[in-house]
Protein backbone atom coordinates (compact mmCIF):
# COMPACT_ATOMS: atom_id res chain seq x y z
CA UNK A 1 0.00 0.00 0.00
CA UNK A 2 1.31 3.30 -1.02
CA UNK A 3 -0.35 6.20 1.16
CA UNK A 4 0.11 10.26 0.17
CA UNK A 5 -0.70 13.22 2.82
CA UNK A 6 -0.58 17.04 1.91
CA UNK A 7 -0.25 19.29 5.23
CA UNK A 8 -1.05 22.49 5.27
CA UNK A 9 0.10 25.44 7.26
CA UNK A 10 -3.55 27.22 7.21
CA UNK A 11 -6.51 26.69 5.50
CA UNK A 12 -6.95 27.57 1.50
CA UNK A 13 -9.07 29.33 -0.40
CA UNK A 14 -11.49 26.88 -2.96
CA UNK A 15 -8.81 28.23 -5.81
CA UNK A 16 -5.59 27.22 -4.09
CA UNK A 17 -7.18 24.04 -2.84
CA UNK A 18 -8.20 23.22 -6.46
CA UNK A 19 -4.89 23.97 -7.77
CA UNK A 20 -2.80 21.40 -5.23
CA UNK A 21 -6.26 18.90 -6.08
CA UNK A 22 -5.59 18.57 -9.71
CA UNK A 23 -1.51 19.05 -9.36
CA UNK A 24 -1.66 15.69 -6.98
CA UNK A 25 -4.20 13.99 -9.61
CA UNK A 26 -1.86 14.84 -12.95
CA UNK A 27 1.10 13.60 -9.83
CA UNK A 28 -0.93 10.44 -9.68
CA UNK A 29 -2.02 9.68 -13.27
CA UNK A 30 1.89 10.20 -14.47
CA UNK A 31 2.91 7.64 -11.50
CA UNK A 32 -0.02 5.09 -12.88
CA UNK A 33 1.26 5.48 -16.47
CA UNK A 34 5.21 4.83 -15.46
CA UNK A 35 3.90 1.61 -13.08
CA UNK A 36 1.71 0.36 -16.13
CA UNK A 37 3.21 0.99 -19.12
CA UNK A 38 7.25 2.25 -17.91
CA UNK A 39 6.68 5.38 -18.90
CA UNK A 40 5.23 8.63 -17.10
CA UNK A 41 3.97 11.68 -18.29
CA UNK A 42 6.68 14.69 -16.92
CA UNK A 43 5.54 17.48 -15.23
CA UNK A 44 6.01 21.02 -17.32
CA UNK A 45 6.49 23.67 -14.72
CA UNK A 46 4.10 26.84 -15.87
CA UNK A 47 5.71 29.49 -17.94
CA UNK A 48 5.78 32.86 -17.22
CA UNK A 49 6.12 35.13 -19.66
CA UNK A 50 7.69 39.06 -19.33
Amino acid sequence: MLMFSQDYARELSNETYGTYNFNWGYYMNGLKLFCEKGAGVPFAPPTTSR
